[in-house]
């Protein structure tokens, strides 16, 4: 199932559960610590709030609280790959209908530095396609460059296909073409 699908599910049953569970939006973690009893302790910046739990879930990405308070690990190391993800509905339009014939998935690189892909894997949610660019970052050429959290992976792509557009085999410039169309249409 696309990913957006699984957390709408997820938080669907939470709210069933709203007297055992509670989700907090919008509030940023401070620090986290382990009570004696085995239950945590939860402090909020910009907040008074303060839970305690036997479970929390750390949801708060790379840069994360929980990782370095409860779990005591040393902070990520950027490892210079850039991912992008996203899912299309192939209903929408004619032009999206050939990523339905795409079987369970679908690799395609382009050069040595980006691969894209393509998960066509559940049969019950038909027309949902899910897209994935991985790109290594340290063998780009030196006129393309990610800034994290700004560039999008029609940036880099773009910037890698205007470099070698004379020089672009037919496969690659399909594949170019699939990907434009594929981020084009994400939801």
């Amino acid at each position: 199932l696309p990913w957006w699908k699984v957390r709408d599910a997820l938080l669907e049953e939470v709210k069933t559960r709203e007297d055992k569970i509670k989700i907090h939006l919008g509030v940023s973690l401070d620090e986290v610590v382990e009570n004696d009893d085995g239950s945590y302790l939860a402090t909020f910046k910009d907040s008074n709030l303060q839970l305690t739990a036997s479970f929390i879930i750390g949801a708060d990405g790379v840069n994360s609280v929980v990782r370095r308070n409860v779990l005591k690990l040393p902070p990520a190391t950027p490892s210079g790959v850039f991912v992008w993800r996203g899912s299309m509905d192939t209903l929408l339009c004619e032009d999206l209908k050939k990523f339905q014939d795409i079987p369970i998935a679908k690799m395609t690189k382009l050069g040595d530095t980006m691969i894209m892909s393509y998960f066509n894997f559940h049969s019950a949610v038909v027309g949902q396609v899910a897209w994935v660019l991985t790109v290594c970052a340290n063998l780009l050429p030196d006129y393309i460059k990610i800034d994290c959290g700004r560039t999008t992976p029609i940036d880099v792509m773009k910037a890698y296909m205007d470099n070698i557009n004379e020089g672009a085999d037919e496969e690659l410039k399909e594949t170019y073409k699939l990907a434009m169309l594929a981020f084009a249409n994400t939801h």
